[in-house]
């Protein structure tokens, strides 16, 4: 009836500081070798405002609030749409000291160029009834793009 629990407890507090070591070490090396920074920058989180000129079938893309899309946080901007031109012919971007590529509608901030509330970020020509456009938000580093926003004109 007389059992001997003696060594339970050494054991049970030996496996403890063994996890305990190889989480912190985990811990410590991913900080170390800068696997935290890998996960991206977000997207910055602004409202944009579609104004739409029904006689014109043109559409203006506006900041209307919340983060500044500037060079720090933006790699490039892009309109795509089913009918956007290939060649971006029919996009005019507002920013000046910037610059625009035939690229996928690619746009690229300029240095010190920061759109904010109320700045027109780009006019789109043509945009029929039914016909869906988006503004694309692409990464520093080409990696990772969203969509800001999208509009279907009426």
């Amino acid at each position: 009836m007389l059992q001997d629990e003696g060594a339970v407890s050494p054991v049970i507090g030996v496996i403890l500081m063994v996890a305990v070591t190889v989480v912190l070490g985990a811990v410590i090396g991913a900080f170390v070798f800068g696997i935290g920074d890998k996960l991206g920058e977000p997207a910055p989180n602004a409202q944009l405002n579609f104004d739409y000129d029904a006689d014109g079938n043109s559409l203006d893309i506006v900041h209307d609030g919340g983060d500044s899309i500037t060079p720090d946080n933006t790699g490039s901007l892009a309109v795509s749409g089913s009918n956007i031109a290939s060649n971006g012919s029919d996009l005019t971007w507002a920013p000046s000291g910037s610059t625009a590529s035939n690229n996928n509608n690619g746009y690229v901030l300029g240095s010190g160029v920061s759109l904010t509330s109320g700045d027109d970020i780009v006019t789109v020509a043509s945009v029929d009834s039914g016909h869906t456009v988006d503004l694309q938000w692409v990464s520093n580093g080409g990696d990772q793009s969203t969509t800001l926003g999208e509009f279907e004109a009426p």
